[in-house]
């Protein structure tokens, strides 16, 4: 038995024994939970089928919100990330739709318009979305790539914004993620891109690059960048020279990652026996953590209290024991 495979099962060993993780009530076995974000004491998770759920830890009664289209019709995508905006409002991503919360139901966010009044583009095809202290970043595409890029744009007060780079010419972005420091990152894991920008001041400049291409997903703590790649986890010092930590790293097929105020870092996937579909990194190790549940997990919230939150198949709901 290997180093590391010993070490693996005594992860999953130990994270047997921790307290059961809490099972909330979504009312539903039938659909898939893809998104999730902790909002006004409750969970909002959003389905496969594109509604959002508002479920209330030890409430059995579950909100259910449809996203409307410009013309009060139904989206029915699914629904890829949920993030909380300026004053409160919820945002939602879906395919080829950017929606925010209205009422009793989420809308579409009109696309913004120019200095002759005209709309930027027909219609919002968000890539990546993040937010917080108000403000909210998304990558809106502009390519038919296999792996999307496009621009990015900054929305504040509820209007947006294209980015300001410091070259004054917009760069081509597919990913964003705001650190636990409250740094901004963004940058092109597409067709072997490496750029990474960050956000001083309002303007995005040029970093070191990344030292691998193909990032899908990023989240951030002060130390590191945790790249979400087709093959796993990598762990990317934010410090120069900026290099992988292998000791981070985290071979296998993931589907959502976030970082934690108290440093920890979570990801799901859909879990291969003998493990569980949920890894948390504490320190600088991995460890495969007993949900209570083998279901695929789709989606994984880190709270500003470092509780983790999780949803997946089957209307899966579970939250990190206090």
């Amino acid at each position: 038995m290997t180093t590391r495979l010993g070490a693996l099962l005594a992860a999953v060993l130990l994270s047997a024994c921790e307290l059961p993780w809490v099972l909330l009530e979504t009312g539903t076995t039938a659909d898939d939970l893809r998104a999730a974000v902790v909002h006004d004491g409750a969970l909002w998770a959003g389905t496969a089928d594109g509604e959002i759920l508002r479920v209330a830890e030890g409430d059995r009664d579950v909100g259910r919100f449809a996203v409307l289209d410009a013309a009060g019709g139904d989206i029915r995508r699914p629904v890829k990330g949920l993030v909380v905006g300026e004053a409160g409002r919820l945002y939602g991503w879906l395919d080829g739709a950017l929606v925010r919360g209205q009422g009793g139901s989420l809308a579409t966010v009109p696309p913004p318009v120019n200095a002759l009044g005209r709309p930027e583009f027909d219609g919002w095809a968000p890539t990546a979305l993040a937010a917080r202290d108000g403000l909210v970043l998304v990558a809106h595409r502009t390519t038919e790539t296999a792996r999307p890029v496009g621009t990015l744009w900054e929305g504040q007060g509820g209007s947006f914004a294209k980015a300001a780079f410091e070259t004054g010419i917009p760069a081509q972005i597919s990913w964003v993620a705001i650190g636990t420091d409250g740094t901004h990152w963004a940058g092109n894991g597409v067709d072997g891109e490496k750029t990474l920008f960050r956000r001083v001041n309002g303007i995005w400049s040029a970093q070191v690059d990344l030292p691998m291409s193909g990032a899908l997903r990023v989240a951030a703590t002060g130390t590191h960048l945790f790249v979400l790649a087709e093959d796993g986890i990598h762990a990317i010092t934010v410090a120069t020279p900026r290099t992988e930590d292998d000791g981070m790293r985290l071979s296998g097929r993931f589907t959502a990652l976030c970082a934690a105020p108290d440093g920890r870092v979570a990801v799901v996937g859909k879990g291969r026996l003998p493990w569980f579909p949920l890894w948390v990194l504490e320190g600088s190790r991995w460890a495969n953590v007993n949900t209570g549940t083998r279901e695929a997990l789709w989606g994984v919230h880190c709270g500003d209290d470092s509780r983790l939150w999780v949803v997946g198949g089957r209307g899966i709901a579970l939250a990190e024991p206090e």
